[in-house]
C-alpha cells in the first residue's frame, strides 16, 4: 500500500513538474513577445527611413508608437525657447484641443522631465503623480483627452526648441522596463531622421538663396549691366581660380588690383601700381566706410575699395589702383569686379551648382510644387526653363523609370544627364526612381525606348511608365504623377522589367484614368473591413491579403505579417464576423482577392475613399 507520505512526496514531484512546466510555457511566450516587439521595431525603424517629409516622418512616428505599446493617442510636442508648445501629427481618438498651439512655461510637465534628463519619463496616472511639476494649461488638455498613463521620449534638443514624442493611455497604466527601452530605441532612431531632415532643410534653404542670388546677378545683366561685369561672371562660373579672376579684373579695369580677406589677409595680387599701394593705414580707415551700403569708397584719387560681400556675409575687400584718377565711373567699375568675388566666395563657401544642377532641382520644383495658384511662381520657372532650352508650352512626355534597389547608381545619372541634353529634356531623381521631361506625344514609345537603353547601362531589366503628351507646368505635374502610377502598376501586376503607359496596360490602365465603379466593388466586398481598420486602428485588411497569399495558411501569414500565428487566428475569426460565413469559399475567396489587389491599385492611383 502507498503511504500518506509517499502520497505526499509523489504530488510534491507533481507539483513541482507542473511549475517548471509554466515557467517554460511563461517563458517561451515572454521570448515571442519580445521577438515580435523587434520585428515591430525593424518594421518600424524601415518604414520611418523611407518617409520623403518630415510631415510624414511625424505621422508614421507617433501611429507606430502608439500601435507598438498598444496606447490609445500619440503625438509629438515642440516647445521653443519663449514657452510655446506646438503638437504635431497626433494620432489615435484625440480631440481639437490637443491639435492647438498650447503656451506653457518652461520646465513644466512630464516632457520637460524628459529633455532634462535626455532619457524617456513616464507615469501611470500624470494628473496624480507629483513627481514633475504641474502647469494648469497641460493638465486641462490631458483631464480633456482622458490621458492618464503617458510616456514622453526626447527627440531632438536644441538652443532654440526642444521636440518630444507622447503616447498615452485613457486608463492607468504601467510602463514595463522591456517598453521604456523600445520607446528609447525608437527616439534615438527618429531623434537622427529629425536631425537629418533639419539637416536637408538648411541646405535646401542655403542652396535656394544662392540660387535666388545667381538669379538676381542673372537679371541685373539682362537688365545692362555693364559688360565688364558679364565677362567677369563668366570667368567665375566658368570655375575660374581667384588668382585668375584677379588678373582678369586687373586687366578690364586697367588697374592694379589686390584681394584681402575680411581679417585683411592678402588672398590674391595682380599688376604693380606705378605710384605703388597705398598706405596700409589710409586703407584700414577707409574700409570700414564701405560695409554698410557696401558702395565703393576711394581711398586717394587713385585708389578705390569696395566690399566683397553677398547679404549679411562679408568676404573681404578689394582694392583697386589705377594708373591715373579714376574717371566718373571708376567706383562703379570697381564696385561690378567685387561683385563677381562676391558670387566666387558664395561658391567656395556653398559648392558650385552645375548647369546639371540647376536642371535637376528645375524638374524637381516642376513636378512636385504646384502653381496653379501663383501665376508669377508659373512665369518664372517657365522663365527658368526657356533659359535651358526647354520650352513648356510645346509638348512633351513624362517618364518614370526604376532600375533596380537602391538610389540610381552614377553609371545610370550619368546616361540620364545624356540622354536628356540630346533629347532637349530634363531629369531628376525621386528616391529609387528616375524621372524624366521630353519633348515629345509618344508616352508608350518614350518609356520603352528609356526602358531598354538605361537596361544596357545597368545590365539589368528596367521597369518604366510614361504619361502624355502635356503642355504647360500643371499639365506636366500631373502626368509626372500618372507616369508613377503606371510604374506602380507594372509592379503591382508582376511585370517588373516592363514599359509602358496607361493605354498599354488595357483594363488596368483604364482604372489609372477613369476609376468609376471600383470604389463600388471595393466597397461592396470590403467595405465592413476597411471602416472597421479605419475606426480602430487594426490591420484586418493586410492580415486577409497575406493570408490569401499564402494560401490560407495562417503559420505563413503569420510570419509574413511578423506575429505570432495566434493572432492571426483572432483576427481572421473577426474577419469571419465582418465579412459572413462564407469568405473562405473559392469564389468568395477570389472575390476579396481581387478587392484586395483594386484596393492596393486604388491607392496606388488615388482614388478617393
Amino acid at each position: 500500500m502507498t503511504t500518506g507520505r509517499e502520497q505526499r512526496s509523489g504530488q510534491s514531484e507533481l507539483d513541482e513538474v507542473v511549475e517548471n512546466v509554466a515557467r517554460v510555457h511563461q517563458e517561451l511566450e515572454e521570448r515571442r513577445e519580445r521577438e515580435g516587439a523587434l520585428n515591430g521595431l525593424i518594421d518600424t525603424v524601415r518604414e520611418l527611413a523611407e518617409q520623403q517629409t518630415r510631415t510624414d516622418l511625424e505621422r508614421m512616428l507617433t501611429r507606430r508608437m502608439r500601435l507598438l505599446l498598444g496606447l490609445d493617442a500619440a503625438f509629438i510636442g515642440v516647445q521653443s525657447a519663449d514657452g510655446a508648445r506646438v503638437v504635431h501629427a497626433p494620432d489615435g481618438h484625440v480631440s481639437t484641443m490637443l491639435n492647438m498651439g498650447m503656451a506653457t512655461p518652461a520646465g513644466v510637465g512630464l516632457g520637460s522631465w524628459a529633455v532634462q534628463a535626455n532619457a524617456p519619463a513616464w507615469t501611470a496616472d500624470y494628473l496624480a503623480d507629483d513627481r514633475f511639476e504641474h502647469d494648469e494649461v497641460i493638465d486641462d488638455v490631458m483631464l480633456s483627452e482622458g490621458l492618464r498613463g503617458l510616456i514622453a521620449v526626447p527627440l531632438a534638443r536644441d538652443p532654440a526648441s526642444s521636440t518630444t514624442l507622447y503616447a498615452g493611455a485613457r486608463s492607468v497604466r504601467s510602463f514595463t522596463p522591456e517598453e521604456v527601452s523600445l520607446a528609447s530605441t525608437l527616439g534615438q532612431v527618429a531623434g537622427a531622421l529629425l536631425r537629418r531632415y533639419t539637416a536637408m532643410e538648411e541646405a535646401e534653404t542655403a542652396r535656394g538663396e544662392l540660387q535666388r542670388r545667381l538669379e538676381r546677378a542673372e537679371a541685373r545683366t539682362r537688365e545692362g549691366l555693364p559688360s565688364l561685369l558679364d565677362r567677369l561672371l563668366s570667368a567665375v562660373l566658368g570655375g575660374a581660380e581667384l588668382s585668375a579672376l584677379a588678373a582678369e579684373i586687373a586687366e578690364r579695369l586697367a588697374a592694379a588690383v589686390c584681394v584681402r580677406s575680411a581679417d585683411g589677409r592678402e588672398l590674391a595680387r595682380a599688376g604693380t601700381p606705378e605710384h605703388g599701394w597705398p598706405d596700409p593705414e589710409e586703407v584700414r580707415r577707409a574700409a570700414p566706410w564701405t560695409r554698410p551700403t557696401g558702395a565703393p569708397v576711394a581711398v586717394d584719387r587713385r585708389t578705390w575699395a569696395a566690399p566683397i560681400r553677398a547679404g549679411a556675409d562679408d568676404f573681404g575687400l578689394l582694392l583697386a589702383v589705377f594708373e591715373e584718377p579714376g574717371g566718373a565711373d571708376a567706383g562703379e567699375r570697381v564696385r561690378a569686379a567685387a561683385k563677381a568675388l562676391s558670387v566666387t566666395a558664395l561658391l567656395r563657401v556653398h559648392g558650385p551648382i552645375s548647369e546639371a544642377q540647376i536642371r535637376d532641382e528645375l524638374l524637381s520644383q516642376l513636378l512636385t510644387e504646384s502653381t496653379a495658384t501663383d501665376p508669377q511662381a508659373a512665369r518664372r520657372r517657365e522663365q527658368r526653363a526657356r533659359h535651358l532650352g526647354i520650352e513648356l508650352a510645346e509638348p512633351h512626355v513624362a517618364v518614370a523609370a526604376e532600375c533596380g534597389p537602391g538610389e540610381p547608381s552614377a553609371t545610370a545619372l550619368s546616361w540620364a544627364d545624356a540622354y536628356v541634353r540630346r533629347r532637349g529634356g530634363l531629369r531628376t531623381v525621386q528616391g529609387e526612381r528616375l524621372a524624366l521631361l521630353l519633348p515629345g506625344d509618344d508616352p508608350g514609345a518614350a518609356a520603352a525606348e528609356v526602358a531598354a537603353e538605361l537596361g544596357r547601362v545597368c545590365g539589368r531589366p528596367v521597369s518604366a511608365g510614361g504619361a502624355g503628351p502635356a503642355s504647360g507646368i500643371e499639365q506636366v505635374r500631373r502626368a509626372h504623377e500618372e507616369a508613377l502610377r503606371t510604374l506602380e502598376a507594372l509592379g503591382a501586376l508582376g511585370r517588373e522589367g516592363a514599359a509602358a503607359c496607361a493605354r498599354d496596360l488595357g483594363f488596368f490602365g483604364a482604372l489609372l484614368s477613369d476609376r468609376r465603379g471600383v470604389g463600388e466593388f471595393v466597397d461592396a466586398e470590403l467595405g465592413p473591413l476597411l471602416a472597421y481598420d479605419r475606426q480602430h486602428c487594426t490591420e484586418l485588411a493586410a492580415t486577409l491579403q497575406a493570408y490569401l497569399a499564402t494560401g490560407g495558411s495562417p503559420t505563413h501569414a503569420a510570419r509574413r505579417l511578423h506575429v505570432h500565428p495566434n493572432t492571426v487566428s483572432r483576427r481572421l475569426e473577426r474577419i469571419g464576423d465582418l465579412l459572413g460565413p462564407d469568405w473562405q469559399d473559392p469564389e468568395r475567396a477570389m472575390e476579396l482577392h481581387l478587392a484586395l489587389r483594386l484596393t492596393r491599385l486604388r491607392d496606388l492611383v488615388g482614388a478617393p475613399g
